[in-house]
């Protein structure tokens, strides 16, 4: 029985196609969206098959390596290795399982999405419906965040200055009519804190974080995420005559670069016989699965699709007590 969850978060530093399948629709190959809110989401089998890949490709790097990192991360040495008999322990076998997979990942999903807006170029929308999904989600985790109000469409934080001729704010070619908020500037803070690394590089990040938040309805937020994804128009070149194949015209979905996803990880023990022995006894708990999980969780991944043509690079971090821990791999 899976025990301990933590929120695992994902921001799309590409665009990414996790995707659906064909399509009798106008795009061809669109990406997964909920069935009953059309919002775009990550399978559950997507995000955990492309970590464990990534889990996989570490264990490939040398010892010495990976046990330097590991050093350098936790001064008091939590795992000083990782192998493949770890891994299969902590996520599974692909064949022939002798055991449940003691980690398990919810659907990644939408948490803000990227809109380009008059000022500042692009801002994050959310919604209430959203906000409340994730407060219940959090709540799963031990993160409590029953103080801060989730009706709230409409706003933007405090000291923002988005609003246009005092009427609204410009996003795409739709003015939405919002008002200053202090319960919006707290989720901006938030999010600040919390869903950015904490070096120096993602500062302008987390400020503009601060600033550039837009609680909208959630029906505006529904238009939003189903008409301003990017469509990209591919073709099929016929290397013998260097022409594009017949019918080999087609289009792609992808979520937008700086789309923020969240998922949550849920552990429990290993649960294997004592003949069969664990790979490392603080498998034996469930904190000693996410403790696992937490060291070498690479701060980068690839999901979805297109990899070589750079698609679905993806950040990721987890998030402990409503404070990040951010794992340098």
């Amino acid at each position: 029985m899976y025990q301990l969850a933590k929120p695992l978060i994902f921001i799309s530093a590409t665009p990414s196609h996790v995707g659906a399948g064909t399509d009798l629709g106008v795009v061809d190959l669109p990406i997964q969206r909920e069935r009953y809110t059309g919002f775009p989401k990550y399978e559950a089998s997507s995000v955990k098959g492309s970590l464990k890949d990534a889990f996989y490709a570490l264990a490939a790097k040398s010892k010495e390596d990976v046990a330097d990192r590991a050093e350098l991360q936790h001064p008091n040495g939590r795992f000083d290795k990782i192998n493949k008999q770890m891994i299969e322990d902590v996520f599974g076998k692909d064949e022939q399982a002798d055991h449940a997979s003691a980690i398990a990942f919810t659907d990644a999903r939408i948490l803000l999405f990227p809109v380009k807006s008059l000022k500042h170029v692009f801002v994050w929308i959310t919604c209430p419906q959203i906000l409340s999904r994730f407060k219940q989600e959090m709540q799963l985790c031990g993160i409590d965040l029953s103080t801060y109000d989730h009706n709230l469409e409409g706003t933007i934080p405090q000291g923002s200055d988005l609003i246009i001729s005092g009427q609204g704010v410009l996003l795409e070619e739709y003015l939405v009519n919002v008002q200053q908020s202090d319960e919006c500037t707290k989720w901006a803070n938030w999010f600040s804190e919390n869903l950015f690394p904490s070096s120096d590089e993602y500062q302008y990040w987390r400020n503009k974080l601060t600033r550039d938040l837009v609680i909208v309805p959630d029906d505006v937020f529904r238009d939003f995420v189903m008409l301003s994804t990017d469509i990209v128009t591919r073709v099929r070149i016929d290397r013998s005559k260097g022409i594009v194949k017949e019918g080999a015209l087609f289009t792609e979905e992808y979520l937008p670069a700086e789309s923020v996803l969240y998922s949550l990880v849920i552990a429990s023990p290993v649960l294997k016989s004592k003949d069969e022995g664990l790979s490392d006894e603080r498998f034996a708990s469930a904190q000693g699965v996410i403790d696992f999980f937490a060291q070498f969780l690479p701060r980068v991944i690839q999901i979805g699709g297109n990899e070589t043509i750079g698609k679905g690079i993806t950040r990721t971090h987890l998030i402990e007590d409503g404070r990040k821990q951010t794992i340098e791999v």
